[in-house]
């Protein structure tokens, strides 16, 4: 299979090498073609971006994982992480 999901359903647990995989498909064709057009990274401002946002997820996540099956529990992490990432919170 080509494009896999990064959570497996039977145990919700992401996994390592699967993030691994992913964050170099997302950044190394930007990175590729930085260097071969002798142009800045950040002019591709998007990847760091999602980079960033994917990160800012995995953490999110990470945090009281046994919860992540309570709707309401997800919904406040959700807020909690816009709000954080707003700049609302420090």
């Amino acid at each position: 299979m080509l494009f896999r999901h990064m959570l497996t359903p039977q145990t919700l647990c992401p996994e390592p090498h699967r993030f691994c995989q992913m964050m170099w498909r997302l950044n190394f064709l930007v990175f590729f073609c930085c260097v071969v057009l002798q142009n800045s990274y950040m002019l591709y401002y998007i990847c760091p971006m999602h980079t960033i946002f994917t990160i800012m997820v995995y953490a999110s996540l990470a945090i009281l994982p046994q919860y992540n099956k309570n709707a309401v529990f997800m919904w406040c992490k959700c807020v909690r992480d816009v709000m954080q990432g707003s700049g609302f919170i420090p």
